[in-house]
């Protein structure tokens, strides 16, 4: 389970290693303190063996990174792109806009903030006021609960991440300074998933006090204590709720860009133009999906230098040195999207002559293929 979620993204992977390796170092001292009492032998070697398989999951998902790491410097993220996603400690109070209940109220706070997206950490009323409930709730030993609530504001303190000029003061910075790996990260928010588990298991504790303490009332002879489960789940769901309550469907929705024609027959690899704006390249690498052609396109939040400079350089496609460097470089086909050039500098490639180049031209709907022979 915990290979799969490094699979996913090292962004929650690796907190999640490093959050492992601390509940580790804290069982083993609880051991030593207990007088090291026998451990289950199958227990052991299964623990064992499960580390061994995460860490031997772990060491082959790093490499690419590691060798894009080490091909493009600027994959690495400096303390001025985490400074970018940091925020101040009221990001806490920030609902998103699509919310319910607190969406329209945080407004105020939510437009004085950039990337509005991963800075909305709003965990909810009702979820807030059951976790400080939960912290004294017998449910769960005394310990727990004291080690539940120090997780829960220590890794939402280190989730406000930091500012570029402010030494070593956040804790965020010690921890993207110290800790091997941590400098991929550049959103220090997204870390409450892990302030959010917290917040979830004491929220259930607390619920779990409001329901005794209900059902050990009778109203109009029958206990209360299903009923109050009840109203705190639906209240829960319905506060936290990302989307606008619409029973009648009457709500304006996004329309989402028409998916041109299918280039996944066209011989790849491909470059599809134009590919200056972010927006146009992460288009090409959605559509991609069919067939999963090679793309000179494929980039995720950075851009290599090479790709930068290659772009640059078809600015005058089709010409002779533009189809040369692309024969050169192995690349196939060009996809041009003439739906999409407005305003960059292909607005006008598709009127540009091919006659002489080693290229086969031809359209679909709003695309113009060049095949290079």
């Amino acid at each position: 389970m915990v290979a799969w979620q490094l699979s996913i993204a090292f962004t929650l992977g690796l907190p999640f290693a490093y959050l492992l390796a601390v509940l580790a170092v804290i069982a083993a001292i609880a051991w030593l303190r207990r007088g090291r009492p026998a451990i289950d032998r199958a227990l052991l070697i299964a623990t064992l063996c499960g580390a061994l398989l995460f860490a031997a999951a772990g060491f082959a998902l790093s490499r690419p990174y590691l060798r894009v790491a080490d091909d493009h410097p600027a994959a690495k993220r400096s303390p001025a792109a985490v400074e970018a996603y940091s925020g101040p400690p009221w990001i806490f109070l920030v609902a998103p806009d699509e919310n319910l209940i607190w969406g329209d109220a945080t407004s105020a706070l939510r437009d004085g903030l950039s990337s509005i997206p991963e800075k909305t950490l709003f965990p909810g009323l009702v979820i807030l006021g059951l976790a400080i409930s939960g912290l004294w709730a017998p449910v769960y030993p005394r310990w727990l609960r004291r080690g539940l609530g120090v997780g829960v504001v220590a890794i939402s303190v280190v989730a406000l991440g930091f500012r570029a000029g402010g030494g070593l003061l956040w804790p965020y910075r010690l921890v993207y300074e110290s800790l091997p790996g941590w400098q991929a990260i550049r959103v220090p928010g997204r870390l409450v998933a892990f302030s959010s588990l917290g917040l979830a298991l004491l929220a259930g504790a607390g619920a779990q006090r409001a329901a005794a303490w209900a059902g050990a009332r009778r109203v109009i002879g029958w206990r209360t204590g299903a009923l109050v489960a009840g109203i705190l789940a639906l209240a829960i769901v319905v506060e936290g709720r990302g989307l606008p309550f619409d029973p009648l469907d009457d709500v304006a929705q996004p329309k989402g860009p028409a998916v041109p024609p299918s280039v996944a027959t066209v011989t790849a690899p491909q470059l599809h133009l134009p590919a200056a704006r972010p927006t146009d390249n992460r288009r090409y690498i959605l559509w991609s999906t069919d067939g999963f052609p090679k793309l000179v396109n494929g980039r995720s939040s950075f851009n290599p230098a090479f790709t930068l400079r290659l772009i640059e350089r078809m600015r005058t496609f089709p010409s002779h040195r533009t189809v040369a460097l692309l024969a050169r470089l192995g690349v196939k086909s060009v996809v041009l999207h003439t739906d999409r050039v407005n305003g960059t500098p292909w607005d006008r490639t598709a009127r540009r002559s091919v006659a002489g180049l080693p290229v086969t031209r031809s359209r679909r709907g709003d695309l113009v293929i060049y095949e290079i022979r």
